[in-house]
């Protein structure tokens, strides 16, 4: 389940302490193992076709198991293989009523799991829900990824990609993003991001770690709205005359 490093600001593991006991390794596969059985327990309840995720990560990021289908359409294969730039739908039910949200992917093609950020949004009966009250283990209903928010890769073209985005709408940018930059090494990745103030800012540290990796080969022009910055151009809202 834990494959590869989550949100900065939320990682699973802490690699400057890893020194864990048996103990704790054993309950932790234990928790591991009685996740496993609640959404087979789930499964075998539903009869639709929204597929069953486990969520194992907690906060404003999500890690859905990517195997997780109904059993009834095993046969169609990995129901959640992604394309950089698709999103998710989940399902909740409030008190009888149905509600469905959907939320970009903001995970790599090579990170292994399936992750949406969902950021806490006021009066967002969906939002509110998921930060206060998805903990590891729970069960959520989520159908398989849709969507056509990108271009095809090639691994042999030299490819310049400029992106923009602004406040959350940085989840589907951060899939292509990492995805680009680990399938086509020949190409390069600059990215306009606006945000209110440096506080807001979505997987900035996630950002400055893929800076980091690829030297060279992203570049990040942060716009804030409410800060000053050293230049102009970078301050207030992206508009036409910017």
């Amino acid at each position: 389940f834990f494959h590869g490093p989550c949100l900065a600001d939320h990682r699973v593991v802490n690699h400057a302490h890893h020194n864990f006991t048996r103990d704790t390794q054993r309950d932790r596969h234990a928790e591991m193992r009685n996740a496993i059985e609640k959404i087979h327990r789930a499964i075998d309840r539903i009869n639709d076709p929204l597929a069953v995720g486990v969520l194992i990560s907690c906060n404003s990021l999500l890690a859905i198991q990517r195997i997780a289908q109904t059993r009834a359409k095993q046969d169609a294969g990995d129901q959640f293989a992604f394309v950089q730039g698709q999103y998710l739908t989940f399902r909740h039910d409030f008190d009888g009523q149905e509600l469905r949200r959907s939320y970009s992917i903001c995970a790599g093609l090579d990170d292994g799991v399936l992750r949406v950020g969902i950021k806490r949004v006021q009066g967002g009966a969906f939002s509110n829900w998921a930060n206060d009250n998805l903990a590891p283990g729970t069960v959520i209903e989520a159908m398989p990824p849709m969507g056509k928010f990108h271009a095809p890769l090639n691994p042999a073209a030299p490819r310049n990609y400029l992106g923009f985005a602004g406040g959350s709408g940085i989840t589907p940018v951060l899939s292509i993003i990492k995805t680009v930059l680990a399938r086509e090494p020949r190409s390069t990745f600059t990215l306009v991001y606006a945000n209110r103030a440096v506080s807001t800012i979505m997987f900035r540290e996630e950002l400055e770690d893929l800076k980091n990796i690829y030297l060279g080969r992203l570049s990040i022009l942060h716009i804030l709205e409410t800060e000053g910055q050293e230049i102009d151009l970078f301050t207030g809202r992206i508009d036409e005359a910017k």
